[in-house]
């Protein structure tokens, strides 16, 4: 007769039960875990019969067989399943009760326990060491969550998890356990004390405090973001570029010379994001395997440009690559043109799916990747091929070479692609006055500097709006004006779908953070305002910026010296 005990593990967002099942049989003496990938059965084995002979129970010798369920989902990944330690243990203890010919007291006691682990509704988790201490598992948020979503018959979970871990679920359905001996005493117990008053009494005083420091949170949160904003007041254009993609959750890549500021203004765009909700930080703790009360801002993730595609998407171990360790955060890629090709092609798939699914020779698995992208480029590989005041260097047609790293399906994902000139951003000189781009940045330095605190307000209302799931206003059709000048400006460039989308998307958000100017400016020269905020792209497809004639041209003029002297 077999034994069966239970347990789970965490598979990106997907909590797993898991069933282990102990038998004895006849045939050759020893113990065998199967269902588990192959390494850590014959470790597991080690450790469980180190912990059993410290315990006082000899196995016999017979064959003593435990499976573990779901095989093919368990044997895909090689971390992650140390605390199954416990409930192997667990279950050849109490198929060890049917072996009556030894110890009258010990017989008893493994009755006990086998009769224990039958009939009660228990989970157990936590790795052995030798000595049959146990060490608790990576994270308690997926046994946590089990107890909610069975709430008309939690069960009890066993396990050595610290009482200041346990944040969502109720503690008295966890039983701290320290060994395998404490374990087996407080199965066979019938008396399950309950928390004392004190720690209940200092949870729900945790609750007020937490709301005091929500309240707190928010205050800091409008001082972050107006601080932020300060350090572009001398570049308008980039404090208009961030402030729309922070409101709308838009992708964006700034291109430009070396030192413009590209890095230190999409680094800082981490600072303009809204907290996390309930679902985000909970969906974010399963991922990296933390306490959702630890993940105070949102996952900021900054690989090097060296990264492969299966660091961005995941490798052989189907583990979490930085798409997914992303999720509901910031993906920083800085110098994106140096990035391998195979790696930035990959990442049109999760851009529009907000998912990535993995599949290896291993298995298949399906992981979140709800992320914003962030990057920035030079747009040769000397960086000075738009410059207005340094020749570009590059010889021949290296600077093409370079941009066609880029590939135009992959631009289109980008809602914002900018120019980052260092000048013609900053100083609006004769060309930028002219520009409506520009125009719209100093709109909002003026509105910026006559009242932060103000502007900091709106900001942070449209924010909510937008990033509300439920509110749709990032996806809705703009106004018929706006819809017409859209559908006459897409005919004569032939603009994509995904173009036109994501055009209409961001004049959604340029009209919620830009109310006075929607209304009042001329429907063409609004629409011109979100045109370049999309202008690199046709800089890069043609060789001719958008915002900087005389520079492309110069460049080119450069480079056509260059092929004749060559």
């Amino acid at each position: 007769m077999s034994c069966i005990v239970y347990s789970a593990v965490c598979l990106g967002l997907q909590i797993v039960p898991v069933t282990i099942e102990a038998a004895l049989g006849s045939g050759f003496s020893g113990v065998q875990l199967i269902g588990l990938p192959q390494d850590y059965a014959r470790e597991a084995r080690e450790r469980i019969r180190a912990a059993l002979e410290n315990l006082g129970l000899t196995l016999p010798a017979r064959r003593l067989v435990v499976s573990v369920r779901p095989v093919e989902t368990l044997k895909q990944f090689k971390v992650g399943l140390e605390h199954l330690d416990l409930p192997c243990a667990i279950a050849i203890i109490a198929a060890l009760a049917e072996q009556r010919n030894g110890n009258p007291k010990e017989t008893e006691k493994l009755i006990s326990v086998s009769r224990a682990v039958r009939t009660g509704k228990n989970i157990f988790a936590g790795q052995l060491t030798l000595s049959g201490h146990l060490l608790p598992p990576e994270q308690a948020l997926p046994f946590e969550l089990l107890v909610i979503q069975q709430h008309s018959e939690p069960p009890t979970i066993y396990s050595p998890i610290s009482s200041n871990k346990i944040t969502l679920a109720p503690p008295t359905n966890f039983i701290y356990v320290e060994s395998l001996q404490d374990c087996l005493q407080k199965i066979t117990s019938t008396s399950k004390s309950n928390p004392p008053q004190e720690y209940k009494e200092t949870r729900i005083n945790d609750l007020h405090q937490s709301a005091q420091t929500n309240h707190r949170h928010h205050e800091d949160r409008s001082k972050r973001i107006e601080s932020t904003f300060k350090l572009f007041l001398h570049t308008p254009v980039f404090a208009l570029a961030l402030a729309l993609a922070a409101a709308g959750r838009h992708h964006i890549l700034l291109a430009g010379s070396p030192g413009c500021g590209k890095t230190f203004a999409l680094k800082k765009l981490r600072e303009l994001l809204p907290p996390m909700n309930n679902t985000e930080a909970l969906e974010a703790a399963l991922i990296h395997q933390r306490g959702p009360t630890e993940l105070t801002f949102r996952p900021f993730r900054n690989p090097h440009h060296s990264a492969s595609a299966a660091a961005l998407l995941g490798g052989s171990l189907l583990l979490p690559g930085e798409v997914t360790l992303a999720h509901h955060g910031l993906l920083f890629l800085d110098e994106l043109a140096e990035f391998p090709r195979p790696a930035l092609e990959a990442l049109r798939e999760p851009l529009d799916e907000k998912k990535i699914t993995l599949s290896r020779s291993r298995g298949r698995v399906e992981l979140p990747a709800n992320f914003m992208l962030a990057s920035a480029t030079n747009p040769c590989p000397c960086g000075f091929f738009f410059s207005r005041h340094q020749s570009c260097r590059c010889l021949g047609t290296a600077p093409i070479k370079y941009q066609q790293k880029l590939s135009g399906p992959l631009l289109e994902r980008f809602s914002i692609l900018l120019l980052a000139d260092e000048q013609a951003n900053f100083t609006g000189d004769s060309t930028e006055e002219k520009s409506t781009l520009f125009e719209l940045a100093m709109h909002w330095k003026k509105h910026f500097e006559q009242d932060p605190s103000d502007w900091v307000k709106h900001f942070v209302e449209v924010q909510n709006m937008l990033w509300n799931p439920k509110s749709g206003s990032r996806f809705s059709a703009p106004e018929t004006e706006f819809a017409k000048a859209l559908e006459s400006h897409s005919s004569s460039l032939m603009l994509s779908q995904r173009t036109k989308r994501r055009l209409q998307e961001l004049l959604a958000s340029m009209t919620a953070l830009f109310p006075d100017a929607a209304e009042n400016w001329p429907k063409e020269k609004f629409l011109s305002a979100a045109q370049q905020l999309r202008g690199l792209e046709g800089a890069l497809r043609k060789g001719v910026s958008f915002l900087t004639p005389t520079a492309s041209h110069s460049a080119l003029k450069d480079l056509t010296k260059q092929n004749d002297i060559l």
